[in-house]
């Protein structure tokens, strides 16, 4: 009977030199709190630094965008972790965000889950382990695809022909306006309620500034929608 090959989980985070407080907060993170939470799950753990694992950015960016599961230790606000996040977000697979009980979440990320967790309190380091094999089962069973704010900003600023008005002299076509208008209430029906709540913001912002610049537009014509 042969065994299914391990899914693969990569940890990016802060490391620090060896025997910095930065290596064995990144230590007791990995030690105390991921391996045992995803190990039991089926997962390899992997972590830039650890046998097999270069520290070099294609192998580091090769990882985030292709494993199974990335954990990111937000702790410290390391600008090398966010980049390595947002690449992760651009992919929208599956992620788990950890960060240090009393430091703050950036408020980029305050629509999003991460999870707060106290190394030094091991009732807190078994609640968190369990909160995130809860997340990760949850992921498991979308298909390791999750919800993230980067592809439906994208798509919508790809769909959305009045993010161009400006360069307009003419200004929108009463198309352009009534493709707006559904943009909004596609949004509406997205299923994460604080994404929707943030694009709903910006595109009501959007159509404002169009009001005071071009006048209530005329979408007596649906016919010039294409």
């Amino acid at each position: 009977m042969t065994t299914a090959p391990a899914k693969s989980c990569f940890v990016i985070g802060p490391i620090g030199e060896p025997d910095s407080p930065e290596r064995r907060h990144a230590d007791a993170m990995l030690c105390d709190l991921i391996r045992p939470a995803v190990e039991p799950l089926g997962y390899k753990v992997l972590r830039p630094g650890l046998a097999g694992v270069l520290e070099i950015m294609p192998e580091v960016i090769r990882h985030v965008l292709e494993d199974d599961l990335v954990v990111a230790d937000l702790t410290g606000g390391n600008p090398n972790v966010f980049y390595e996040l947002a690449l992760r977000h651009v992919r929208a697979k599956a992620i788990v965000q950890l960060i240090k009980r009393g430091d703050q979440v950036p408020f980029d990320l305050s629509g999003t889950t991460v999870l707060k967790v106290n190394l030094d309190d091991s009732e807190d380091v078994e609640s968190v382990r369990l909160e995130i094999q809860v997340h990760v089962r949850a992921m498991g069973k979308a298909g390791g695809v999750v919800s993230s704010p980067i592809p439906s900003i994208t798509k919508l600023l790809s769909t959305v022909p009045a993010l161009v008005w400006p360069e307009r002299a003419a200004g929108p076509s009463p198309a352009d306006w009534i493709s707006l208008v559904r943009a909004v209430e596609e949004i509406r029906r997205t299923e994460d309620p604080e994404l929707r709540d943030v694009l709903i913001d910006g595109l009501h912002s959007v159509l404002e500034t169009f009001k005071r610049t071009y006048g209530n537009p005329d979408l007596r014509h649906p016919a010039r929608v294409p």
